[in-house]
C-alpha cells in the first residue's frame, strides 16, 4: 500500500474507525469515503496525506468527532468535502492555508462558531457550501459578501455559494450575503 494513489470506497459494509496508520499512505492523491459504517473520530494523521488533491468523506457515523486543524498541512489539496459525518466543533482557520483549495463543502454537519476569516486566503476558491450547519453563527467571522463574493466567480470558473445558516444562496455570478434575512 505504500505506493497508493486512489482509495475510494463507496455504499460498503466497512465498518469500525479509521485507522492512525492512514498517516502513513503519504502517496494517497485520492481519498474518497462514501456511505459506509465507519465510525468514531477523523484522525489528525490525515495532515500527513500532503500529496492528496481530493479529500471527500460524506454520510458517516462519526461521533462527536472535529475537523482535525491538520487539514491546513494538504497542500496539493483542491477539493475537500465533508458532508453528512455529523461533525462538530469549530471549522478550522487552518483551512485558510490551502491555496490550491478550489472547492469546500462543510455542509450537513454541527459546527458551531463563526466561518473563519482565514477562508478568504484560499485564492482559487470558487465554491462554498456551508448549508445545513444548524449551530454556525453568520453575524461574525467571515462576511461573504466582502471577504468572498468580490473575487468569488470569473468568465471561467463562476462563484457558487450556499449557506443555510445565513439563508442565502448564490451562484453565477449572483450577488451573495450573509447575516440575517
Amino acid at each position: 500500500l505504500s505506493n497508493l494513489q486512489h482509495f475510494l470506497v463507496h455504499s460498503s459494509f466497512l465498518d469500525g474507525q479509521i485507522p492512525t496508520e492512514i498517516g502513513v499512505m503519504t502517496t494517497l492523491e485520492n481519498l474518497s469515503l462514501h456511505s459506509s459504517l465507519l465510525t468514531g473520530s477523523f484522525p489528525s494523521e490525515i495532515g500527513a496525506l500532503t500529496a492528496l488533491s481530493l479529500l471527500s468523506v460524506f454520510s458517516l457515523s462519526f461521533s462527536d468527532t472535529t475537523l482535525p486543524t491538520s487539514i491546513g498541512r494538504l497542500s496539493n489539496l483542491e477539493a475537500l468535502s465533508v458532508s453528512g459525518c455529523s461533525f462538530v466543533g469549530t471549522i478550522p482557520s487552518e483551512i485558510g492555508s490551502l491555496d490550491k483549495l478550489v472547492d469546500l463543502r462543510l455542509h450537513n454537519n454541527y459546527f458551531m462558531g463563526t466561518i473563519p476569516v482565514e477562508i478568504r486566503n484560499c485564492p482559487l476558491l470558487s465554491s462554498f457550501h456551508i448549508y445545513n450547519n444548524p449551530h454556525l453563527d453568520s453575524t461574525g467571522g467571515l462576511n461573504i459578501s466582502a471577504d468572498l463574493c468580490p473575487r468569488l466567480g470569473s468568465a471561467t470558473a463562476p462563484c457558487q455559494f450556499d449557506c443555510s445558516c445565513c439563508s442565502k444562496r448564490a451562484s453565477g455570478h449572483d450577488t451573495c450575503r450573509n447575516g440575517p434575512s
